[in-house]
């Protein structure tokens, strides 16, 4: 049986039975030097320029060669997608290198910035385009392997990715909990065989449950490694993993249920960890208009002093909205129309900040649960479970 030729062999093949040789290339380092977010490094990273193709075979071309039905749709599918996934693939490793590692806890968290993923997007519909006229609706696009690895030595990120690979491959075709357990269990033995314990600890700050519910989390949050390591701790815990579970779970937690005492037990381990004053931040950073500030950071180009002049406008507001709410002075309706006022000036230093069409857009996306309680004549404070909010008039 027939191996199946890589797309150099595969050129030469055509090349020697007189049809057309592939020629890939790419147009050389980009001049403009693209700056990562934030949040990932302070490194500049140079992206490569989009990849292109003079042109694919064709599949009577590679019929004509001698391929087999199955040989032709996979060189094809190589043929189309190498370039722009040489190109992907170079990205991901150089940020992945670099980003921290609650940045990567998430399944394809590596970033790209905005111009990139407007041009990996336009790449991908040509390849679907081109997939789709010779084979069909659906064919499949590769993905990426050893990349999300790059943290690893580069033969154990080889090894480490297949060995993803072949869980994917079990649990989708997983028939019980029994077979999903023992696949999770293959692929934990097959790390621990390949990986040292220092390389094991760094894939669990990545892949773990832990990593995952505290990823999704610090990504909206200031802080280290070692500050996000103790709470992945706190989250793999016994504790911990029966709060993933009751996440997990569509029953909801009635009162006595013994998995909120574990929840309570994880809380108070994050506040350990923090301490008073950044566990009301680590809350804070769950509420869309603090989240929305780093989306606009990391991903907009809003400068990182403009995202922290916009991030103390929701705590600006609600400290002068209780001083209006806590005015004796004031009748309610003063005090209502005040808060009026005070709603419509926020929205103009939002817009004023960060321009017309963003600031709308922000304040449409996120002004409901802040400054939309202004226009109805509330209040509200940040607490460390979330947002209290009050109505003036009452205790008089």
């Amino acid at each position: 049986m027939r191996t199946l030729p890589t797309v150099r062999a595969l050129a030469l093949l055509l090349s020697v039975a007189g049809n057309l040789v592939l020629a890939w290339k790419y147009q050389g380092p980009a001049e403009a030097v693209t700056e990562v977010a934030p949040k990932i490094s302070a490194r500049k990273v140079v992206a490569p320029r989009e990849p292109v193709i003079d042109r694919a075979p064709s599949v009577a071309e590679l019929s004509a060669a001698g391929l087999s039905d199955s040989e032709v749709k996979a060189a094809l599918t190589a043929a189309i997608t190498e370039a722009r996934l040489s190109w992907e693939r170079d990205i991901r490793r150089e940020r992945s290198k670099n980003a921290p590692p609650w940045h990567t806890a998430l399944m394809g968290s590596v970033a790209f910035t905005l111009e990139e993923r407007g041009r990996l997007a336009d790449m991908k519909r040509r390849e679907r385009q081109q997939l789709a006229e010779a084979f069909g609706p659906g064919a499949a696009i590769e993905d990426f392997g050893e990349a999300e690895y790059a943290y690893l030595p580069e033969a154990k990120a080889v090894q480490a990715a297949s060995a993803k690979q072949e869980l994917v491959l079990a649990l989708s075709s997983a028939r019980s909990a029994e077979d999903r357990l023992s696949a999770y269990q293959a692929y934990e033995t097959q790390l621990s065989s390949l990986l040292t314990a220092g390389e094991r600890r760094e894939v669990e700050l990545r892949e773990s449950d832990g990593a995952r519910q505290v990823g999704r989390r610090f990504q909206y949050f200031t802080g280290d490694v070692p500050t996000y390591s103790r709470l992945v701790d706190a989250y793999n815990s016994e504790d911990g993993r029966v709060v993933t579970q009751m996440m997990q779970d569509t029953t909801l937690a009635q009162p006595g249920d013994p998995r909120l005492a574990a929840r309570d037990r994880v809380e108070q381990a994050t506040r350990d960890v923090l301490g008073a004053d950044r566990y009301l931040e680590w809350n804070r950073g769950m509420r869309p208009e603090f989240r929305a500030v780093v989306e606009l950071e990391q991903r907009y180009g809003v400068s990182a002093a403009d995202a922290q002049r916009l991030a103390r406008i929701p705590l600006d507001t609600s400290a002068a909205a209780t001083k209006i709410a806590q005015d004796k002075t004031m009748s309610p309706q003063q005090q209502s129309e005040a808060l009026a006022g005070l709603a419509e000036r926020t929205r103009a230093t939002i817009k004023q900040l960060l321009g017309e069409s963003v600031g709308r857009a922000y304040i449409d996306a996120t002004g409901k649960g802040w400054i939309g309680y202004l226009d109805r004549g509330r209040f509200y404070s940040y607490t460390a479970t979330g947002i209290s909010v009050g109505a003036v008039g009452r205790g008089r």
